[in-house]
């Protein structure tokens, strides 16, 4: 009844699929070699039963991180009860600081036992009065790109609504440029706004943002901001 699966920024590591394991008294462990040296590495667990009881009769699921000199002491340790969720049980963690975030899944949001969880993200950008000079790029992992080019626009009276959903925790650069040089003069600016889907795995975006970065201060040729589809927030901008 047993599955589960180990992401690295949705890039699937290795998993298990439900029905592998034949015997109840299988103990499955797996040792990765994790690097801890970039603070923003994101991972995924989730382990799934497929009879809607979780891990029964003693069950349960222990993750630890260990620096590799070091595999004797580990640099943080969890562990559940396996009847402590139902269907699945989602653990974020990042490998030097601990557990991010966990939730219980009672029931599959999709007949794809590993479908992965896709957020959205809303790009909202407000022209100034020579709209034809504004171009942007989207670009995130796992190949997942979007543009136009300056040229494109041509009147600012509506600010410009953008929408896509990106795969969770997907490393993103936005970028925007302005072909005059100047940036987006006057009431010009540009929004940028991850929101959780509803069901964690439709796109419906109607769900209040987890965070909004305003820019209101592009004066320059371009300005790019670096990102993770989480909660995290921005991580760096640099204009030029």
């Amino acid at each position: 009844e047993t599955g589960w699966i180990l992401l690295s920024n949705t890039v699937p590591l290795q998993s298990v699929e439900p029905g592998t394991y034949n015997s109840n008294n299988t103990k499955g462990f797996i040792q990765v070699s994790i690097p801890i040296y970039d603070e923003y590495q994101y991972y995924q667990f989730k382990v799934v039963d497929t009879a809607y009881d979780g891990i029964c009769c003693g069950g349960y699921i222990r993750l630890s991180a260990y620096y590799p000199e070091d595999t004797n002491k580990p640099v943080w340790t969890q562990k559940w009860d396996g009847a402590s969720f139902s269907y699945a049980k989602h653990v974020d963690f990042i490998p030097n600081s601990g557990i991010n975030n966990v939730f219980n899944e009672n029931e599959p949001t999709t007949g794809v036992p590993f479908q992965e969880k896709k957020w959205i993200l809303r790009i909202t950008i407000q022209l100034d009065d020579f709209p034809i000079e504004t171009g942007w790029s989207l670009t995130c992992s796992r190949n997942q790109a979007f543009s136009s080019e300056a040229g494109n626009y041509l009147d600012n009276t509506e600010p410009i609504q953008i929408t896509h959903s990106l795969y969770e925790n997907s490393h993103c650069f936005f970028t925007i440029t302005d072909e005059a040089g100047d940036g987006l003069k006057g009431d010009g600016n540009f929004k940028l706004s991850v929101v959780s889907s509803a069901s964690g795995y439709s796109s419906n975006n109607d769900n209040p943002p987890l965070w909004t970065y305003n820019n209101t201060h592009f004066t320059k040729k371009g300005s790019r901001v670096e990102f993770y589809m989480n909660a995290k927030g921005v991580l760096n901008v640099m204009d030029w």
